[in-house]
């Protein structure tokens, strides 16, 4: 009945805990902005979810799983929330994993107890709801050793399978735990050998078994990580996803750093959480190494793994978290049982203290029953317990911090009043499926729209390893006719030889402020296929400056409740001398009286007038706002062009006509 209790209790609090992991990282989903990393993530899900073939059309420097974690709930649910629950749920996978190995080499309690630091140490939590960091990839990989373990103590060849099924999966996330590979083999292997002088009998014994072991492993691994691969295309994989990963290394690598010291300075960044990991080392593992070697090797692996590994990053050190926590509920138990047994023996001395009376017995007699129970309260037991209070001690002060690091309460977001501004700026000249570049690729998910799959990332990284190039900047630009591209940081223009001068001279529009860059209005001339879905527009010359060639209604209902978007395409006669403003008029259809009539300067009056060349192209798109109380019905628009000063509108035929009309538009209620 005990057991039975003691098991509903432990499965309850396993229960509490990712009830309360969910919650609370839901809870403070919005607190914590994107990163840049998660930036070209959302992209890459809103580009595969688009229809865009990944290796092919996007750049992608990762596995297809990675891809479609990452497409999928896009394409499902259309919103970064719903991936940041997937990630989630890969990251509680590694904690439910982290239970099963701190209970199995230790207790129930040193296992829910792993599970709380890893899910709660800042760290883990707020990675484990970022779009698709480290986190996913380290955690399920946990999972396929949790799983390993699982085989190693009890057997089964479906357990061997979904260990590789499991590896496979993790590595397909990010190959940053590369580190299991062995591991896993290891603890497969392990099951048929012993310590000591039978290895080398089993090993022989045993070579059949291991081999059929390792073949299901294997197996489970090639479906999950290998087999997606061939979905594709092999040589587009190999060139994004190996061989940059290879050039990267070869730039970024620097003989004066060592890895050493971001470890260290990330463990013990966590002053609470790795006093109670060193407890539990020294005073649970290392007296039966024996026993824990699985968890020892993981850590040692663990530590190569990343000393070599390049660029190393705050964002790759998580992956020792897992084990950390494994030695810390190692810790609390070991504790647990030491303040049980000292609190016992206190007890029982101070029983026998009043129980004894003075002349019933000999001091001799006195002095042995005292001292059998006085040894648990010996000078090594007031030390261990000064260790024990400055263990706790040290993570009672670092609570605090952990709660308000997960709630967000210390994080200094500086709000960029240029980048905001050049949001709205794209927002006004740009229609919702404008193809748009931007070096900041948050900014970008910011405007709500999408690069060309060629350029889901612009990382310095790509940039520095020769995988993006000028010709390859200008080769999507042109393909998709982008109509917008945004620097926001300096990396990019500095990064890529020519690009500023090239985007000045082929783009019309300038939104310039101190450190953020919109271009705007592709210049193009008349023989080149625009792309543009535009109705012609016969006798668009106004005054023999300017020529509309094409207009571009918005093709959903027009209503006076929202705005609608109007592209004008427009072709140089001769030089421009004045900022030109254009007048939208609408007409009723019936009466033909005017009901509506709005000025802007030709694109927003952020060009230079000079540097548009005659038979140049460029497109001026804007939104149109309609007044309330303007009545439903049919109207047609027209477009004038006019000078600002004197009003006075150019003519577009020899009898002195200066409205062009661009179509009729229907306002619904």
């Amino acid at each position: 009945m005990r057991i039975l209790r003691n098991n509903i209790i432990f499965w309850l609090s396993v229960i509490a805990l990712i009830l309360l992991s969910y919650w609370w990282r839901l809870k403070t989903l919005n607190i914590f902005p994107f990163s840049y990393d998660e930036g070209i993530h959302l992209i890459l899900g809103k580009l595969w979810a688009a229809g865009h073939t990944p290796y092919q059309e996007i750049f992608v420097s990762y596995p297809p799983i990675f891809m479609w974690s990452l497409g999928v709930p896009w394409k499902i649910f259309g919103q970064a929330g719903a991936l940041q629950l997937l990630m989630t749920t890969y990251a509680l996978a590694g904690v439910i994993a982290v239970i099963y190995l701190a209970t199995v080499y230790d207790s129930k309690l040193a296992g829910i107890t792993a599970g709380v630091i890893l899910s709660f140490t800042p760290d883990y939590f707020i990675s484990s709801f970022s779009i698709m960091t480290e986190a996913p990839s380290i955690s399920i990989v946990v999972a396929a050793i949790a799983l390993a373990e699982k085989y190693r103590r009890g057997g089964g060849w479906i357990w061997a399978l979904l260990t590789g099924l499991m590896l496979g999966f993790g590595l397909s996330l990010k190959i940053l735990p590369y580190y299991a590979v062995p591991m896993v083999a290891a603890m497969i292997i392990s099951r048929h050998l012993a310590w000591g002088q039978d290895f080398v009998t089993r090993l022989q014994a045993s070579k059949w078994r291991i081999f059929q072991d390792l073949a299901i492993l294997g197996g489970g691994s090639l479906i999950t990580f290998l087999l997606p691969i061939f979905l594709f295309d092999l040589s587009a994989f190999y060139d994004q996803v190996i061989g940059m990963r290879l050039s990267s290394r070869a730039v970024d690598i620097n003989p004066f750093e060592s890895n050493n010291d971001y470890i260290r300075d990330f463990l013990f960044g966590n002053p609470g959480i790795m006093a109670l990991a060193l407890y539990g080392f020294v005073f649970v593992v290392a007296k039966d190494l024996r026993r824990y070697w699985v968890l020892v090797t993981c850590f040692v692996l663990i530590w190569i793994s990343m000393y070599f590994l390049v660029p190393l990053r705050g964002k790759h050190l998580p992956i020792f978290l897992p084990i950390v926590a494994v030695f810390a509920g190692f810790a609390v138990h070991h504790i647990y049982l030491f303040v049980k047994q000292i609190t016992r023996a206190a007890y029982e001395l101070g029983l026998n203290m009043r129980q004894i009376a003075p002349n019933s017995r000999s001091h001799a007699e006195r002095g042995n029953e005292l001292g059998v129970i006085g040894e648990k309260l010996s000078p090594r037991s007031v030390a261990m317990a000064l260790i024990i209070l400055v263990t706790l001690g040290m993570f009672g002060w670092n609570v605090p911090n952990i709660i308000a690091n997960n709630n967000g309460q210390t994080l200094k977001v500086k709000e960029n009043k240029e980048r905001l501004a050049a949001i709205k700026f794209i927002d006004k000249i740009a229609t919702p499926d404008d193809c748009v570049i931007a070096d900041n690729p948050v900014f970008l998910y910011q405007t709500n729209r999408l690069p060309p799959p060629e350029l889901s990332e612009t990382s310095q990284t790509r940039i520095d390893t020769g995988h993006l190039t000028l010709p390859d900047v200008i080769q999507a630009i042109e393909t998709y006719n982008c109509h917008v591209v945004a620097v926001v940081t300096p990396r990019f223009g500095e990064s890529v030889p020519g690009l500023p001068e090239w985007l000045a001279e082929n783009y019309l529009g300038l939104h310039a402020q101190n450190e953020t860059f919109v271009y705007f209005a592709l210049k193009g001339r008349p023989e080149k296929e625009t792309g543009n879905n535009y109705t012609p527009v016969q006798s668009g010359s106004f005054g023999g400056v300017v020529q509309v060639y094409g207009v571009q209604l918005s093709d959903q209902a027009w209503s006076k409740e929202e705005k609608r978007i109007i592209s004008l395409y427009w072709q140089l006669e001769s030089p421009l001398e004045v900022d030109y403003v254009e007048q939208i008029t609408l007409q009723d259809v019936v009466s033909n009286k005017q009901v509506y009539q709005v000025k802007r300067t030709l694109f927003e009056g952020q060009f230079n007038p000079t540097a548009w060349r005659i038979d140049e192209q460029a497109r001026d798109t804007f939104w149109l706002d309609f007044p309330t109380d303007l009545p439903a019905g049919s109207y047609d628009m027209y477009l004038a062009l006019c000078t600002p000063e004197t009003e006075r509108c150019l003519s577009i035929d020899n009898q002195g006509q200066t409205q062009l009309h661009l179509g009729q538009i229907t306002l619904q209620p």
